[in-house]
């Protein structure tokens, strides 16, 4: 679980014989100037100046050099960088500044073409291509570098970076920026709840307690098979190196409400032989006994409802199977029938304490 890495859903995660992966593949494999994983970066003047003026022209080719020599960038096109034209001797960096300040360049059509795709006023767009995989942790470092360190080359350019491993991280910032407070608000509104219904201090927090286990479970099997890619070839997919970003808030909201179903349907009913009898051992037996089988049984339809997502050509629909065929199996078969009844067994009668209520008188009952 500690080691769940979030990305957004990429071309990987069609099946091997969409034509979409296989021109991306062909692309990748066969040209090895394309790259799918590309930065596009913006420097503007902060004054508004022009920025095709000398010293603007100088700080976008001090920036130019200093991010073609970062490790994974593969080429930086730019103004003052960009691949020559077969059959010529490229310009320098100062030859090319030359042209852009005095307004020559105007009479080479390949400097127009550059200056019109990448330039306009005070702001230029500096093109950068990776050999990193989208939302790698590597990647994800590249961009943090970008982002954090350019000032010292830019110096005085206002830089922005973009592109599509950029727009993956601030998705993600998005949708996991307010993750913690919804986390909360569901423990705190499930316990709230539950101490209601149950009557009870221990019971509420053992219920949240439990149905984290499961939600974790589910958490590290889709990191243990789609991250990391073990049964690959068993289940038909390729690993991205991560989990899509909007599954794992997603499978914790489902998963919590499901197990939660599963705990009132079980532990209400042993409240129900504690009122009756004050007895905990008959409470939690009887409990298991009379519930346990409707908890197992719809459980095991939801499993195989859910597990079926597994057998899916889309790699996302297979996490979200495998996620809650999993917690499902976790929470029922071995949470709610083993470990609740034997942690209320443990705890006795404090299970049902509460301030200002009194314990129902202990009945003589025979445990069958």
């Amino acid at each position: 679980v500690t080691q769940l890495n979030i990305g957004s859903s990429s071309i990987g995660s069609l099946p091997k014989h969409s034509q979409a992966r296989q021109a991306l593949t062909t692309l990748t494999g066969s040209y090895g100037s394309f790259s799918a994983n590309t930065f596009t970066i913006i420097a503007r003047t902060p004054d508004g100046s022009a920025i095709l003026t000398t010293p603007n022209l100088t700080r976008v080719a001090s920036l130019s050099q200093w991010i073609a020599q970062q490790t994974h960038v593969t080429s930086v096109i730019s103004l003052t960088s960009f691949p020559a034209t077969p059959g010529q001797t490229a310009p320098t960096t100062q030859q090319l500044i030359g042209l852009y300040s005095s307004g020559a360049y105007a009479q080479v059509p390949s400097l127009v073409q550059v200056v019109q795709a990448t330039t306009q006023s005070d702001a230029t767009i500096l093109t950068v291509s990776s050999d990193l995989g989208i939302d790698t942790a590597a990647s994800k470092q590249l961009l943090t570098h970008l982002r954090q360190d350019t000032a010292v080359a830019a110096q005085g350019l206002a830089v922005i970076v973009g592109g599509t491993q950029a727009q993956s991280a601030d998705l993600n910032g998005v949708i996991y920026g307010n993750f913690p407070l919804t986390v909360l608000f569901i423990l705190v509104a499930t316990y709230l709840l539950l101490l209601l219904m149950l009557r009870s201090l221990l019971l509420p927090l053992k219920a949240v307690i439990m149905t984290g286990l499961s939600v974790a479970a589910a958490f590290g099997a889709m990191v243990f098979v789609f991250q990391q890619g073990h049964l690959q070839e068993q289940l038909n997919f390729t690993p991205n190196g991560f989990i899509d970003n909007v599954i794992p808030i997603l499978m914790f909201c489902i998963l919590f409400g499901l197990s939660m179903d599963y705990e009132v349907f079980l532990v209400s009913r042993m409240r129900e032989e504690w009122q009756k009898t004050g007895d905990n051992v008959t409470a939690v037996a009887h409990g298991l006994e009379q519930a346990g089988g409707v908890v197992t049984n719809a459980a095991l339809l939801f499993i195989i409802v859910a597990g079926s997502f597994i057998f899916t050509s889309i790699s996302q629909i297979q996490e979200v199977g495998l996620g809650l065929a999993v917690a499902v199996f976790v929470d029922a078969f071995l949470v709610r029938s083993l470990l609740v009844p034997a942690v209320m067994r443990l705890l006795g009668r404090a299970n049902w304490w509460f301030p200002g209520q009194k314990a129902p008188a202990q009945q003589p009952t025979t445990v069958t």
